[in-house]
């Protein structure tokens, strides 16, 4: 009994740290709930992007059938500003409808059917494929993009996420309604951000071949090594740190994430 008030009250004291997005009719408990409708009595009544929220200022962000009503330069522009609010380990769960799931269901004209409002809609309609799911009509926000676990998982990765795990789309208590046609990722900000673990390195190392220092950084993996001698850090998307050194131009070292030397590779031509 005491660990679960202890619990209760640890998430009561971080409600401000995890925020549910489009949280409409379904608020979750020990949750920032932000939501467009001032009818709906949200905790945040905004439009978003942008969240109106500070940097690093969250620990988790929910957003459960939101991201589909955006276009897509603006859910890109949404999980970008999830990466600025989050703090470092922090996790984003999206879930959107699987449209991959449902389309494949459609074309084999399966029995399948979907209750919304006062009737079911069978999958084996493309009317009521659109209606519910590509276009949504039957709701007064429609979809404005359609995605399946591949693009939304694209869509993450480019916005800096990583570590990805799938959410459980039929056992996840947070799901409105646990069902097949819909999917979701979590991804986790990383602890450290890609520019920090490119200034820390350029610090702390020397080409360990012929003793070179450091002379630059970068965390624009583009980025080309300096004409003049020494050793450049560059640091990919997700952190993996690689280091070039004008002694040897063609040579890469590429180091893991505990910081440990592998064995050098020829880098491409």
């Amino acid at each position: 009994m005491h660990e679960i008030e202890a619990d209760l009250s640890e998430l009561k004291a971080t409600t401000h740290r995890r925020l549910n997005v489009g949280s409409g009719d379904y608020p979750l408990h020990y949750h920032l709930n932000l939501d467009a409708d001032p009818e709906k009595n949200p905790e945040i009544c905004a439009t978003v992007p942008p969240i109106p929220l500070e940097d690093e200022s969250l620990d988790d962000i929910w957003a459960c059938h939101f991201l589909e009503h955006l276009t897509y330069e603006a859910a890109l522009a949404f999980l970008a500003e999830c990466y600025r609010v989050l703090a470092p380990g922090g996790k984003v769960n999206i879930v959107v409808p699987d449209t991959r799931e449902i389309m494949q269901r459609w074309l084999a004209g399966t029995i399948d059917a979907v209750e919304f409002g006062d009737k079911w809609w069978p999958i084996a309609d493309l009317n009521a494929v659109n209606a519910l799911f590509l276009y949504s009509a039957v709701q007064d926000s429609p979809h404005l993009w359609a995605w399946d676990l591949n693009t939304l998982a694209r869509a993450m990765d480019g916005a800096g996420f990583g570590e990805f795990e799938s959410i459980d789309r039929f056992e996840d208590q947070r799901i409105i309604q646990g069902a097949w046609y819909q999917c979701g990722l979590i991804g986790k900000k990383p602890e450290k951000t890609v520019e920090k673990i490119a200034e820390e390195l350029f610090e702390a190392h020397v080409c360990e071949i012929c003793g070179a220092p450091a002379i630059g950084y970068s965390s624009d993996y583009q980025d080309k090594p300096p004409e003049d001698g020494g050793m450049f850090v560059k640091v990919d998307r997700v952190g993996e740190p690689h280091f070039y050194c004008k002694e040897h131009p063609r040579l890469s070292l590429s180091y893991d994430y505990n910081g440990h030397l592998r064995e050098p590779g020829e880098m491409e031509a």
